[in-house]
């Protein structure tokens, strides 16, 4: 088994036990009211799953987003933004829980009118909603704070606040609902009581867990970030959306079973729902996907992401098929411990459930590829797999055969053959287009080892050797595997020569030399002694160290590095106003406090090269994001760029979108100036952009006010434009990067026309 595959197994464990709670928390009011109350209020719980389902879809809007956006800042190392955003998350789960609240109670009577069901069933619904506002306003803080104490490590005191809020929930429900040990009968509005209780008891243990954080305090003086805010909830929409649909359908089909059949018969839809909903089961594999897979799309590792989704496929279709025969075997057992009673609803009943558990693997996997877009950063595909896979085609389906197949039957044929014909369809084109594109795709090369092995590791190494590019030489290769020999044996050493310890090597080709990425399940440490500089970044269970070694043969790579706006310090920057002063014009000239101010705006627009013999400042590329009418301006040549106020023109790359570009300065020191220099330039910038189109950020074009001969060279040279002249003796060149008009040619570029045709199909 690989290292990813083993991390993900654990993560599964943890995952599953949550859901596995979540779900008999959610389902345990509708048992205890078929068993205590009988099969009317049985169906009454059924008629109440869309309301429940639609509740969860915003909480779990918020919860997840902000989770997201929070571990992003904490990867970051931002650690205000992150008080800021988990302080912002509980305000909002407040406000949202009131909400939901009072909108719940306008509507309850119109929702139950609507149905149309009978006196009883009414009564039974209507008692339960008397009291749900309480259940949805505490339920969005618990979620909010679930998800953000698991971000943290804290998914043993989220396993235990979720199984104390099942328990609390079963006995003070069961209490309330038949009068026991004293407590008043209620019946379902005891139900909905222990609900509440079971809530609040999670929020009573998660709330200080929340608040000790180690890592990052919270800072209660909510600072409202509108741009984290909103990006938050883009990115967590495809993953809350399936509850959404999956709501809308069940709303459909139970308006559709009363219309057709009568209220009598919702005990048995009751039965088909109660087995919809153990797909909730499966998300625990995309909860178990987040931690690797969030790591392996930021490296760029792609066959460490192939070959986590394979393996996260297989074992979806493991616990579909497991599923299925549980409930093939047993629908009886299922329809008796809902409460029905009636002979021949039980009959009906083992028969809807029969019907729709074959679906489940197709749900399985719906939930596990919903999970897998989220995470590599196409919520567009996501909401277009759960929109198709849990409404579009079952309900196509339904009033294509819901009473043609005997009966209702036809029902349950069309909820369960919904997800995997909505799989089939959308994979097909995916698939064809990875296999057509395998053989020209430069591999990354990934291994697993035992680390507390020296033998195992040491047998490895043959492998990694021949992956190793061939224009490597043999001193390279050398020093390569000696840096993995030392790298392994500090592992085993830290961890205790008896602790077994289980280690990932990846090596990823790049331009100036190869990428060498060592993780392992043991201590946190930064790997050290191997005469070049390692980056110590752990990630959410495990250890990760990074370093790159440059090709002897390229001696771009050997005298230069080539470094990112966020890495450079005061002094470098103060570097870079020097540099621009030998290179430019008077009048053209920023102060320190200028270029500071628009390094401050945003982090992510400088490209920078640094002489690794002398340390200085020698190359420097700044692109930055501009709103539209500083855009216009430039480009009619009214605006010259010293004279920009960059906090309110520069825009930072805050959420998804399409952003124009300003090709605000581009220098290259003349003892340096060399064609591979500007490719390296190119190179750098064009891999940002595709950085930023892995998060949904893409431009559609940049313009570039031009005010030396070099420069003029260099745009025509990259496939800029002229299009006019400034008012300040300077030339304006455009160019369109959507789709990318990029004269130069590098693999970088390639793969940069590549994603954007992607995101255009």
């Amino acid at each position: 088994m690989t290292f990813a595959n083993r991390k993900f197994i654990g993560f599964l464990g943890a995952a599953t036990v949550v859901i596995v709670a979540e779900y008999i928390l959610v389902l345990s009011d509708g048992v205890i009211a078929g068993q205590m109350l009988g099969e009317k209020a049985l169906g009454a719980a059924n008629m109440l799953m869309p309301i429940f389902m639609v509740v969860s879809f915003f909480t779990w809007l918020l919860a997840v987003g902000t989770s997201i956006v929070y571990s992003d800042a904490m990867a970051r190392m931002q650690r205000e933004r992150a008080a800021n955003l988990a302080g912002q998350g509980l305000v909002a789960s407040v406000l949202l829980g009131l909400a939901l609240g009072v909108t719940v109670f306008a509507v309850k009577g119109l929702y139950v009118g609507f149905m149309a069901s009978d006196a009883e069933t009414t009564g039974h619904a209507l008692g339960y909603l008397n009291w749900y506002p309480l259940v949805v306003f505490l339920e969005a803080i618990d979620l909010l704070l679930l998800y953000l104490v698991y971000t943290d490590g804290g998914a043993v005191s989220c396993t235990v606040s979720y199984c104390a809020q099942v328990v609390v929930n079963i006995v003070l429900s069961y209490g309330l609902c038949a009068g026991k040990w004293g407590l008043p009968r209620l019946g379902m509005g005891g139900i909905a009581l222990g609900t509440v209780a079971a809530y609040l008891s999670g929020v009573a243990m998660l709330l200080p867990r929340f608040l000790r954080r180690g890592r990052c305090g919270v800072r209660f003086a909510p600072k409202f970030l509108p741009n984290d805010f909103v990006r938050s909830l883009q990115l967590s929409f495809g993953d809350a959306s399936s509850g959404l649909f999956q709501a809308l359908l069940l709303f459909v089909a139970t308006k559709y079973i009363i219309l057709l059949w009568g209220p009598d018969t919702l005990p048995v839809a009751t039965v088909a729902f109660f087995v919809v909903r153990l797909s909730l089961f499966f998300n625990g594999v995309g909860i178990a996907l987040q931690p690797i897979e969030t790591v392996y799309h930021g490296e760029g590792n792609t066959a460490g992401i192939n070959g986590l989704v394979r393996f996260a496929a297989c074992i979806s279709v493991l616990e579909g098929l497991f599923l299925t025969v549980v409930v093939f075997i047993a629908p009886d057992l299922i329809a008796s411990a809902v409460g029905i009673d009636n002979p021949e609803h039980v009959s009906e009943a083992s028969h809807a459930a029969r019907w729709t558990c074959v679906g489940l693997t197709g749900y399985a996997l719906a939930y596990m590829l919903n999970s897998h877009y989220q995470y590599i950063g196409r919520p567009g595909r996501s909401v277009k797999l759960t929109s198709l896979a849990f409404f579009i085609v079952p309900v196509a389906l339904l009033f294509a055969f819901g009473g043609r197949i005997s009966g209702m039957n036809g029902v349950w044929v069309s909820i369960a053959a919904g997800p995997a014909i909505a799989v089939a369809v959308l994979q097909i084109r995916p698939l064809l287009r990875s296999l057509k594109s395998a053989k020209s795709r430069r591999k990354t090369h990934v291994w697993s080892v035992d680390a507390s092995d020296p033998a195992s590791y040491r047998k490895l190494l043959a492998s990694i050797e021949k992956s190793l590019p061939r224009e490597a030489p043999g001193e390279t290769v050398q020093q390569i595997l000696h840096a993995l020999t030392l790298s392994l044996d500090q592992i085993r050493g830290k961890n205790g020569n008896d602790r077994r310890v289980h280690a990932e090597i990846t090596v990823k080709p790049e331009r100036d030399g190869v990428r060498v990425i060592v993780r392992d399940d043991g201590v946190h440490f930064a790997i050290e002694g191997l005469e070049h500089p390692v980056r110590h970044l752990p990630a959410s269970g495990f250890n990760r160290n990074i370093f790159v070694l440059a090709l002897p043969g390229d001696s771009f790579g050997r005298r230069y590095e080539v470094l990112r706006g966020y890495d450079l310090s005061p002094d470098e920057i103060k570097e870079i106003v020097d540099l621009e002063d030998r290179s430019f014009d008077a009048r053209y000239h920023t102060t320190l406090e200028q270029e500071c101010a628009l390094f401050k705006s945003n982090r992510e627009g400088g490209v920078v090269v640094r002489d690794r013999e002398t340390g200085a400042i020698v190359a420097y590329m700044m692109i930055l994001p501009v709103a539209d009418e500083t855009y216009d301006l430039i480009r009619q040549g009214v605006l010259l760029d010293t004279a920009l106020d960059p906090e309110k023109v520069i825009l930072k790359y805050d959420s998804p979108g399409i952003y124009h570009l300003f090709f605000a300065s581009v220098i290259v020191a003349p003892a340096h100036r060399s064609a591979r220099m500007v490719t390296a330039l190119v190179d750098a910038m064009v891999e940002d952009f595709i950085a930023l189109a892995e998060r949904g950020i893409f431009t559609d074009r940049m313009v570039a006010d031009v005010v030396s001969g070099d420069g003029r060279k260099f745009c025509r040279l990259f496939g800029f434009e002229k299009v006019g002249e400034s008012d300040h003796d300077s030339l304006i060149y455009e160019i369109s990067i959507m789709p990318p008009r990029i004269r130069m040619d590098t693999a970088a570029i390639r793969r940069l026309k590549a994603v954007y045709a992607e995101h255009q199909n």
